[in-house]
């Protein structure tokens, strides 16, 4: 008896480009889930984490000592790390992008300076967190001082757009009842940063 072997039949052109059509956009889609679910989401938290943790100085909602808030934040990063190596549907260019975000946050976090520890590529992204930096938390009645003894002050129209954004702030905090501090509007400004980031790493 002759031996019976079965293969697949040669597909026509279209329908192999169609097939390998569906399979690139299975591929775009699980590097979309992978990313948002194991690296921005991830990382969104620790930013909304600020607050709660004293400035990643301990674990939130705790009175611990800063050494816990060290080693906790290191394992939560560990872990977005490793799902970025994970995420093999990136290509280079989104995985260095993506990287970069996620190590300067990482700085940010190691640093304990409030927007002053951000690398510029956050402040490019949200120039609102500029408004953050030391100069322009500066009181209005020890500015001329500081003005004297220290370079680099902002200039005076700078300091009034400052000003009218903090208190445009406030007075939606107080008209929406949020309740809101500078450091939960701060907290809105640097997850909007990381969100633009996220998007020009995926060409989104």
């Amino acid at each position: 008896m002759e031996r019976h072997e079965l293969r697949i039949k040669p597909q026509p052109k279209n329908e192999k480009i169609n097939r390998e059509k569906e399979i690139d956009a299975m591929k775009t889609q699980i590097m979309y889930e992978m990313t948002i679910n194991n690296i921005l989401n991830p990382l969104l938290e620790i930013v909304y984490e600020y607050k709660a943790s004293s400035a990643y100085n301990c674990v939130p909602e705790s009175n611990k000592d800063s050494k816990s808030g060290w080693k906790y934040y290191g394992n939560k990063f560990n872990y977005i790390f490793k799902a970025l190596n994970a995420n093999i549907f990136l290509n280079e260019k989104q995985y260095k992008r993506i990287y970069s975000i996620i190590e300067g946050l990482f700085s940010f976090v190691r640093k304990f300076e409030y927007a002053n520890g951000l690398p510029n590529m956050f402040l490019e992204a949200n120039e609102n967190l500029n408004y953050y930096l030391l100069a322009f938390t500066i009181p209005k009645d020890q500015r001329e001082m500081f003005r004297e003894k220290v370079i680099g002050m902002p200039g005076e129209a700078e300091l009034s757009a400052a000003d009218n954004y903090h208190a445009n702030l406030q007075r939606k905090s107080e008209n929406l009842n949020l309740q809101f501090d500078e450091e939960d509007f701060f907290m809105d400004e640097l997850a909007c940063a990381i969100r633009r980031l996220f998007k020009i790493a995926l060409n989104l």
